[in-house]
């Protein structure tokens, strides 16, 4: 059966940009706009593959992904975190034309404006910024607008053919990395190679439920990589909040380790409810 990778943002989004370096060109691409939609559909049909970012250098974590992951209706399903992706992201300013002092508005996702920010401020200082979904739907925009620009990938110059005004905008030119979690059905086992393990839980509301559940982990020696905050919502209501903390970690280790199974052990008698969300392997693209 041909599986379709699904993935956040129009064609040519760093989110489909790392897909296609990762999986190549036999599959079939599909874009959505909204990470919950994309949630929504992997759910409805779990033999496809999905690709979402979790996590920006210079933005930090993609809430809206850590928030579907800690939800009771993943948790439940089949689906695991397959692998996670590490990318260098290059940021160019595009548009229709190469004139900078032309340009009126700039489109971009959050966290590419912010990590731009010093450079446009000293460059556009009287240019409107306009946060937009992500950086491909930023080139549609500056495609349909010729006193815009937008802040996005060379692929999606050539795409929507518009010139790269300035390559790699960025005063202080940081190593500006995205990471991106490969979601698929349970499947063949990799635990061999997998090096991180994530884990969603609820906990009651009282003084000191997170150090209890974080302490066990730092009695078994286990480092902990990622920590998130997430909102809990009701599985068949998104718009209404559950009255429960819910967290979404990363620990360095896999479930075959025996001190890691120990402390997952643990961690279920210490929490509402625990979904362990995979072992994974990390690739760097």
């Amino acid at each position: 059966m041909r599986r379709d990778i699904l993935y956040f943002g129009a064609p040519d989004s760093f989110t489909h940009i790392a897909a296609l370096k990762r999986f190549g060109p036999k599959y079939d691409y599909k874009s959505y706009w909204a990470i919950e939609k994309l949630f929504d559909v992997i759910l409805a049909n779990p033999t496809n593959i999905m690709v979402v970012p979790i996590e920006n250098s210079t933005g930090g974590t993609v809430q809206r992904t850590a928030d579907e992951l800690v939800s009771d209706k993943f948790g439940n399903s089949d689906l695991r975190i397959h692998e996670q992706l590490e990318s260098n992201i290059v940021l160019n300013l595009i548009g229709r034309e190469k004139n900078l002092s032309s340009l009126r508005k700039i489109y971009s996702h959050s966290y590419a404006l912010r990590y731009c920010e010093d450079w446009l401020k000293e460059t556009l200082p009287n240019a409107e910024m306009i946060l937009v979904n992500s950086t491909s739907e930023a080139a549609i925009r500056a495609k349909n607008n010729r006193k815009s620009g937008a802040i996005s990938s060379t692929k999606a110059a050539k795409t929507y053919n518009l010139k790269i005004i300035k390559r790699n905008i960025s005063k202080n030119k940081a190593v500006n990395v995205t990471k991106f979690y490969v979601i698929k059905k349970t499947g063949k086992n990799i635990l061999k190679q997998s090096n991180r393990t994530s884990v969603a839980f609820s906990l009651k509301d009282r003084i000191g439920a997170l150090c209890d559940v974080l302490g066990i982990l730092a009695n078994k020696k286990i480092n902990l990589t990622r920590i998130i905050s997430c909102l809990k919502y009701d599985s068949s209501n998104r718009n209404k909040k559950l009255d429960k903390y819910a967290f979404l970690i990363e620990l360095e280790g896999n479930i075959a380790q025996q001190k890691v199974k120990i402390a997952l052990d643990e961690l279920q008698r210490a929490t509402l409810a625990m979904h362990i969300l995979g072992s994974y392997p990390t690739r760097k693209l």
